[in-house]
């Protein structure tokens, strides 16, 4: 054996290692994206059920009163509301990012997008509060919330208000 093919048997060692490594480093990369969407939708889910909670359980059924009537509310209530609902949207602003960059699939978002439709802005309220801060919001998540309140009240189920006057159960 010469040097030559010592060196050539070296080279090849040395291309089969490199090409070893880049499928290892390969594999980790997958597997930690994998770990990085399991963690950003469980983050979301638990941001979103917190806030979810904090709105639907507001003292004096608040929520309930400005998804129904949001003019109706005096000045504090207002503003406790809006920001109430400005958090929960805020928390599902998010989840919409996490689709643009890759950590979410937009298939992930239809759970999200049926709970706008049919919890929040098939009231009258929630449709208002859009309409005085939509400017607030990026355009995507804005159009995202608009199609929610469009298809709710494309179906003639607006408002969804018992006998009572008052939303049915959320």
């Amino acid at each position: 054996m010469n040097w030559e093919m010592i060196g050539a048997l070296s080279e090849l060692f040395g291309a089969a290692a490199v090409v070893g490594s880049l499928v290892y480093l390969a594999r980790q990369l997958r597997m930690t994206r994998q770990v990085d969407q399991v963690s950003a939708f469980q983050d979301v889910f638990n941001g979103f059920t917190l806030h979810a909670g904090q709105f639907f359980s507001a003292p004096n059924d608040l929520a309930l009163k400005g998804l129904t009537d949001r003019g109706s509310l005096s000045g504090a209530e207002r503003m406790r509301f809006d920001q109430l609902l400005a958090n929960l949207l805020n928390q599902l602003e998010m989840t919409s990012w996490l689709v643009q960059v890759g950590l979410m699939k937009e298939e992930d978002m239809g759970t999200m997008d049926w709970w706008l439709a049919n919890k929040v802005f098939c009231y009258p309220g929630a449709r208002d509060w859009l309409d005085a801060n939509e400017p607030g919001y990026p355009p995507a998540f804005v159009a995202r919330l608009r199609r929610a309140a469009e298809a709710e009240f494309e179906s003639g189920e607006s408002g969804r208000v018992g006998d009572d006057n008052t939303p049915d159960q959320l």
